[in-house]
C-alpha cells in the first residue's frame, strides 16, 4: 500500500546525535532568555545578546535538521503495488544513491521497444496499437504514451513506450514482448544479419560473383528476428555469404 513501510535504516546515530541537540537547544534556550532579562536591566551588552540568539537560533536549527535526516531512514512505498528485486539484506550497508529496492504498480504496466523511424512515422501520441507478450499471456491492446526525441544511430530507431491496457497484474516487470505497427505493403529484400557487417560508416555485405566474393556497399533498414532488410545495393536473386570474408 502507499505509505507502507518498506525498510528500516539503523537510526541509532541520529538518534543520540538528536539527544545531544536537544540538550544542547535546552541550555541555549535558558541563556537566550537569561542574557534577554539582564539585557533589560542593561546588565549585559549587545554583543552578549547577538551571541546568545545566535547559539539558540543555530541549536533550533541542528534539531530540524537531523529531524528531517531522522525521516530518510523509514522508507516508504509511493504506491501500492507489489516488491520486486530486494537488493539489500539485514545488516548490509546503504550508501547515498543506491537501489535498495523495486516496486512497480501491477495494473500500471507499460512496454518500452525501438520502432525503426520509418514507423515511428505512422505513431503519434494516444494511437492504439496490439502487443504480443512472450509466455501464455498473450496479446493486449496497447496506448502509445510517450515517443523519445533521441534517435539511436546505430540501429535507426526512436523508444515508443506503451501503456498496456487491461493487464490486471498478470505481466511482471521485464517481460519481452512486440508491438504490432501496421506499414505500408511494398516489396523487400531480406538477408541474414550476420551477412552484414561494418567498416566505419559502411554497411557491406559479400556477392557471389563468378568464384569469387565481392564487397558491396548495401544500406539497411529494420531487423526482423535474424534477418534484416535491404533497403538498397542488392538485387532480388544475388547470392551473398551469410559469414563474410573479413581480412
Amino acid at each position: 500500500k502507499a505509505g507502507q513501510l518498506l525498510i528500516a535504516l539503523d537510526d541509532m546515530e541520529l538518534l543520540e546525535q538528536l539527544a545531544a541537540a536537544r540538550a544542547h537547544l535546552s541550555h541555549a534556550r535558558i541563556e537566550f532568555r537569561r542574557t534577554q532579562r539582564l539585557m533589560k536591566t542593561q546588565a549585559t551588552t549587545d554583543q552578549a545578546l547577538t551571541a546568545a540568539r545566535s547559539d539558540f537560533n543555530g541549536a533550533k536549527a541542528q534539531v530540524e535538521r537531523i529531524k528531517v535526516m531522522l525521516t530518510f531512514t523509514k522508507i516508504r512505498s509511493p504506491i501500492d503495488g507489489r516488491v520486486t528485486d530486494r537488493r539489500v539484506e539485514v545488516g548490509d550497508l546503504a550508501n547515498p544513491g543506491q537501489v535498495l529496492l523495486g516496486v512497480y504498480d501491477p495494473n500500471k504496466m507499460r512496454i518500452e521497444v525501438p520502432v525503426p523511424l520509418r514507423l515511428v512515422r505512422k505513431l503519434k501520441l494516444g494511437d492504439a496499437v496490439d502487443v504480443k507478450l512472450d509466455g501464455p499471456l498473450g496479446a493486449f491492446r496497447g496506448e502509445v504514451t510517450q515517443i523519445v526525441g533521441n534517435v539511436d544511430p546505430l540501429s535507426r530507431t526512436q523508444l515508443v513506450k506503451v501503456h498496456l491496457d487491461g493487464v490486471h497484474g498478470q505481466v511482471l516487470p521485464g517481460t519481452f514482448g512486440r508491438v504490432w505497427v501496421l506499414d505500408d505493403k511494398r516489396p523487400s529484400i531480406l538477408a541474414p544479419a550476420s551477412a552484414v557487417y561494418r567498416v566505419g560508416q559502411l554497411e557491406l555485405v559479400q556477392v557471389v560473383e563468378g568464384s569469387r566474393a565481392v564487397r558491396r556497399l548495401v544500406k539497411t533498414g529494420a531487423s526482423y528476428g535474424k534477418d534484416i532488410e535491404i533497403l538498397s545495393g542488392l538485387s532480388d536473386g544475388d547470392v551473398i555469404l551469410t559469414k563474410p570474408i573479413k581480412g
